[in-house]
């Protein structure tokens, strides 16, 4: 028991190992959740959860009231864990997540009158939800949404990430997408957000019906047809409007890794966050260098060597290195020119 212990604590921190990852998902499987387990979990709960005054079982039952998180997305063979896991979901995965930072996490915050849950989306898993209203979202890799709990009042979310929206019509009521600088008002359409903190720039993609951009100072205003891109760039305050294959900007809901004819500076960018690793470009002329390619289900070895077929450019694979809890650190890939 104590074995399994050491590698739930391990996974909880991201530092875990494939063996791990497939020792816990049998545990869970073979043993059911037995009482020792429970205990320990009831524990770490204690431990960590000293200013909350809900008990495991309470949480439980207003999460499964208030969200229903639907089934993750498949995007790999490693990602199957979620699915290993989704017996034991009621008992174990959605609290800890929510208060652990787990690869989902939940949170209920109050602002004033209203009631606001957050749901973020951790590596290698694409998640859905229904919101209040009917409206649906999916979730890309490390992406962050929040949204009132009550849709009377205000039809207004955050997205920290990439997100795609289906937004259910309601008769003079606008739904308004904000993020850190811009907001996109709609009254019943398809779109997908791009808006990583990180990032320098901010981007829409209309898919059907028809929605309003507006940067943070309102001195920015685009109005966007189906098959139509706005995108901001935040450090020069500038935007650009262009025509785009719309299907292109939300394949990742299907688990697909799609590259348009960007800056191999940007490709890493997305497989960091799809693979949940560390990638560094050596060679400055292979940052500007565009790529294009469409990928479901390939392991990154896979992605690498396929790239470096059609572009000038060699990769090295580090060792992981194991950390003084017997954990992984983040893989680490170097590119340079070939």
């Amino acid at each position: 028991m104590e074995i399994i212990k050491n590698k739930i604590k391990r996974f909880v921190s991201g530092k875990f190992s494939v063996s791990d990852l497939l020792s816990v998902e049998k545990y869970f499987r073979e043993h059911n959740f037995d009482d020792s387990l429970r205990n320990h979990l009831q524990e770490d709960w204690n431990t960590t959860n000293k200013i909350a005054s809900k008990s495991l079982g309470h949480v439980l039952d207003k999460i499964h009231h208030k969200i229903a998180l639907n089934r993750p997305v498949k995007i790999n063979p490693l990602r199957n864990l979620y699915r290993g896991f989704s017996r034991i979901a009621a008992i174990l995965i959605i609290p800890l997540l929510i208060y652990l930072a787990w690869d989902f996490q939940d949170k209920h915050l109050i602002e004033g009158q209203v009631e606001y849950a957050e749901l973020v989306s951790r590596t290698g898993v694409i998640t859905s939800i229904k919101l209040p209203d009917g409206s649906k979202v999916w979730l890309n890799n490390f992406t962050k949404l929040r949204y009132p709990l009550d849709f009377s009042e205000s039809r207004e979310v955050y997205v920290d990430g990439e997100a795609y929206f289906e937004v259910a019509h309601r008769n003079n009521d606008c739904f308004i997408v904000k993020t850190e600088d811009l907001s996109v008002e709609v009254l019943g359409t398809k779109f997908n957000v791009i808006a990583y903190k990180e990032d320098q720039k901010v981007s829409v993609v209309l898919s059907e019906g028809k929605v309003k951009v507006m940067n943070d100072a309102g001195s920015i205003s685009e109005t966007l047809k189906p098959n139509e891109k706005f995108s901001l760039d935040k450090l020069a305050r500038t935007a650009t409007l262009e025509n785009v294959i719309s299907e292109d900007y939300f394949a990742w809901r299907g688990g697909y890794l799609k590259f348009r004819e960007e800056p191999l500076s940007e490709v890493v960018k997305k497989m960091e966050r799809w693979y949940n690793v560390d990638i560094e470009i050596l060679s400055d002329d292979l940052k500007i260098r565009n790529y294009r390619g469409t990928f479901k289900n390939e392991p990154i070895e896979e992605v690498l060597r396929l790239m470096a077929l059609t572009t000038p450019m060699k990769y090295t694979i580090n060792e992981r290195e194991i950390t003084d809890d017997n954990g992984y650190e983040k893989k680490k890939i170097t590119i340079e020119r070939r």
